[in-house]
């Protein structure tokens, strides 16, 4: 278990997009973070099937190099995450995600932030290496991946309407 994120992350130009997919109400809060990792607690709640479905987790990442963090994830009770999040989380952040699979069967996250990040819209998409090609769509901007500012703790500490003009 080699643990590793290889992700890329893009701002969107526009604001018509293909991104028609499975969708979920997020609220992610943030226990720690120092120049080692972070510890992140995410409740999210499916917003498109019949019966609600909620899941948790807790998160520990840590810095490899560009594009490329180690994860550790593991299912939590949502109720206990819910509560961390609101109690005891110093960073909070809330988006909707909505996940695309794209003409490659590569699955992109689509995520619209809320509150302080309302108006930002970041797609992001995991890779199995950082050279491995994938279906860039002509609503995709700039890469903004390695930029610290678009990091989710970042974007809580930081919104980013305080800084985007």
């Amino acid at each position: 278990m080699n643990n590793l994120e290889i992700e890329r992350k893009f701002l969107l130009n526009g604001s018509s997009y293909p991104w028609i997919g499975p969708q979920w109400h997020i609220m992610q809060g943030y226990v720690t973070d120092n120049s080692q990792c972070l510890v992140r607690f995410r409740h999210q709640v499916a917003l498109d099937m019949a019966e609600p479905s909620t899941q948790a987790f807790v998160t520990v990442k840590s810095y490899k190099s560009w594009g490329c963090n180690r994860e550790y994830e593991t299912p939590v009770d949502p109720d206990w995450a819910m509560t961390v999040i609101t109690e005891v989380a110093a960073w909070k952040i809330i988006k909707t995600r909505t996940c695309w699979t794209a003409p490659d069967g590569c699955v992109w996250h689509i995520d619209h932030f809320a509150h302080g990040n309302q108006g930002l819209v970041v797609a992001e998409i995991e890779l199995q290496c950082l050279e491995q090609s994938f279906y860039r769509h002509s609503s995709l901007g700039l890469e903004v991946t390695g930029d610290p500012r678009y990091g989710n703790i970042s974007l809580a500490k930081n919104p980013w309407t305080t800084w985007c003009s």
